[in-house]
């Protein structure tokens, strides 16, 4: 048997979590909201049925307020098509009368309901209950407990699920609709009654599509009943807040604050205050960077480099002995060069996103974009900006398409102009080599210094375009704040895992692709013979000389590294395999030593801020074109990042000449 289940709720609520555990997928999640942006589907099979499972965008209404939320709830009513088959609310029981609001409205389509109680291991923590009994009587839907971060009542959730389905039985929305005033039931009355059998859906409530008109939504067009009026909106979301507080006084047998939630409070008295917020969120960064790429991502990163780049090359040397020295170069010299050039680096990543996925799962990220909001107002963003400019840290694609969650359009293409320049992962192996190499003793003061110019150019960025391209058009910051958690290790694990896989996954096809091609245009000249004999230029000096002079006013005109920055727009992982194989491989320790003497100090930090400024890679570009509407959009934003980095680079290497 088939089934289709549609998970929905509030932002943060802990639907994806609870996707990710009965799915086995990897969708992004964090004790923040916005982080699902898009529907996620996965099908699974649990007693012999077929399960498709969707993960929607978090809404607070059905009532939608940007692109997401309106995707969301045309697929819970079935606008584009068909109603999933069941639908699980999954509610935050922390914040139970919060969470009600979209439990009444989805109740009063008439569609078929189940309530997921989730975290109900922390209210019972808290010394808190509640009449589940009663819950499900109240509202005419069944109600089940569950912790999605413990695995807990996963299984009895989903059994519900299949009997709602066997069973067809339909949710009462009586039980919501008869607690409204008798003056709005009339006026619903009224309206219902001049709906024509076939002006919607047969499987939503009338009572529910009159209220639609009533509100002037125009789900469908072609109901147009007489009556109509203002404020009705205000009117009955006054009534069912008046309702949600009468449900929850009953099923609640203690009222007043949690425990959790006043201790948050007092944490945030000195993490979100006005004046020491701000130094505390860049200590935490610092030391976060310290241990990354200082003394302890050091101490871990030397072993891993001797195994890549001396145990492995010997013992695949002696597989070889037997194969031709084209074969054995190409893979040596071209291939496995550029693959280990990245994984050396895997032991700071691991550091980096293991404490980036603390931060998400305590609640930090989120007080983040609360301190970043009055400054980021002042460069034309609002707020909720800053979570995909913190989302671009790990990777600029789900970054800029978090940018979905923004609802003023203006706001939202200043900000995906801003992103790209927020210091994406990918990043981090040029970071960490080129600091290893010239900067053995600042290393983490360099990396760290970096990421900062990135988000002073990203917000210079947007005041630029705010000022000159979209004006006007603030935005407001409206965005929850969930109250300190402890972080759940196996979630932990499970992100941390994931994070480096992806970036495996992503970058090794590209760097074995690129490898190669790099070893045979480095070994081949444009008449196609071997360079080794023939004597002639190869291709990729052909090449790297015609970009070369362009780059000599930044400190680095040689031809290798305007190659390897143009590689680098595949995927920026392959502007350091292409350096390891142009200069002739050896390990991270060996190009090192011949970094330190091809790159002064200055021109080091001058291609560090080139690498970190200049255009995007490929995905990236795709993206930005997508989202912004059009390639004028992206080609503008390549040009203009093209055009910083090189002032910039060129501002960087003049100063640091004088100094250094």
């Amino acid at each position: 048997m088939k089934l289709n289940i549609a998970l929905t709720g509030n932002p943060n609520s802990g639907k994806t979590l609870l996707f990710n555990e009965i799915t086995g997928e990897d969708q992004s999640i964090g004790n923040w909201p916005g982080v699902t942006v898009e529907i996620a589907t996965k099908q699974i099979i649990y007693k012999e049925h077929q399960i498709t499972m969707a993960d929607l965008p978090g809404i607070y209404s059905l009532v939608p307020h940007s692109p997401e939320q309106t995707m969301a709830c045309d697929f819970i009513i079935g606008k584009n098509g068909v109603p999933p088959e069941i639908i699980i609310d999954v509610v935050d029981v922390t914040n139970l009368e919060r969470s009600l609001y979209l439990s009444t409205q989805l109740i009063s389509t008439g569609l078929p309901i189940v309530l997921a109680l989730n975290m109900y291991d922390e209210l019972e923590a808290s010394n808190f209950a509640i009449d589940i009994d009663e819950l499900s009587s109240q509202l005419g839907v069944p109600c089940v407990p569950i912790s999605a971060a413990k695995r807990k009542g996963l299984a009895e959730l989903l059994d519900v699920a299949l009997d709602l389905h066997h069973w067809k039985l339909e949710t009462n929305a009586g039980n919501i609709w008869r607690r409204f005033s008798p003056d709005l039931m009339a006026e619903l009355e009224m309206v219902a009654h001049q709906i024509k059998p076939n002006d919607g859906p047969d499987y939503l409530d009338r009572r529910w599509l009159a209220q639609q008109i009533l509100e002037e939504h125009d789900y469908w067009h072609d109901v147009t009943p007489t009556v109509k009026g203002d404020k009705w909106e205000a009117a009955f979301g006054s009534e069912r807040y008046r309702i949600v507080a009468e449900i929850n006084a009953v099923v609640f047998h203690r009222q007043s604050q949690f425990i959790r939630q006043r201790l948050s409070r007092k944490i945030d008295a000195l993490t979100c205050h006005r004046v020491l917020a701000l130094p505390i969120f860049l200590c935490v960064m610092a030391i976060i960077f310290f241990f990354s790429f200082g003394p302890p991502g050091q101490f871990v990163t030397a072993p891993f480099d001797y195994l890549l780049h001396s145990i492995l090359p010997a013992f695949f040397q002696k597989g070889l002995t037997a194969a031709p020295a084209w074969l054995s170069g190409l893979f040596l010299d071209g291939i496995w060069a550029g693959v280990a050039g990245i994984l050396v680096f895997l032991p700071q990543l691991i550091i980096l996103f293991f404490f980036l996925a603390l931060l998400e799962d305590s609640g930090y990220m989120a007080r983040a974009a609360f301190i970043m909001d009055r400054l980021l107002k002042s460069f034309g963003l609002a707020g909720t900006s800053f979570i995909p400019m913190i989302l671009g840290f790990g990777c600029s694609v789900p970054a800029i398409l978090a940018c979905r969650n923004m609802e003023n359009i203006k706001q939202r293409k200043l900000t995906i102009l801003a992103v790209p320049f927020m210091s994406c992962s990918a990043r981090l192996p040029i970071y960490a080599m080129f600091a290893a190499s010239v900067f053995a003793a600042h290393q983490g003061t360099v990396i760290f210094s970096l990421y900062i110019l990135g988000m002073i150019f990203g917000l210079l960025t947007a005041l630029f375009f705010s000022k000159f391209v979209y004006k006007g058009g603030k935005g407001v910051f409206v965005m929850e704040i969930p109250p300190y958690r402890r972080p759940i290790w196996h979630c932990i694990w499970r992100r941390l895992w994931l994070r480096i896989w992806d970036f495996i996954a992503r970058a090794c096809p590209v760097l074995i692709v690129a490898s190669v091609g790099i070893w045979f245009f480095s070994n081949y000249s444009f008449a196609l013979q071997p360079t080794a004999t023939s004597g002639e230029e190869n291709m990729l000096q052909g090449f790297g000389k015609l970009i070369a002079p362009l780059l000599t006013p930044l400190g680095f005109g040689d031809w290798k590294a305007a190659v390897a920055l143009m590689i680098g727009f595949l995927r920026k992982e392959a502007v350091v395999s292409t350096l390891a194989i142009l200069y002739g491989g050896g390990g991270e320790l060996a190009l090192s030593s011949i970094l330190s003497t091809v790159f002064s100090p200055a021109a080091a930090y001058s291609f560090l801020v080139f690498a970190l400024l200049y255009t995007p890679c490929v995905a990236t570009v795709a993206v930005m074109r997508k989202e912004g509407g059009s390639w004028r959009f992206a080609l503008m934003s390549i040009a203009y990042q093209l055009a910083v980095a090189w002032g910039v680079a060129f501002v960087a290497y003049q100063l640091l000449s004088l100094v250094l």
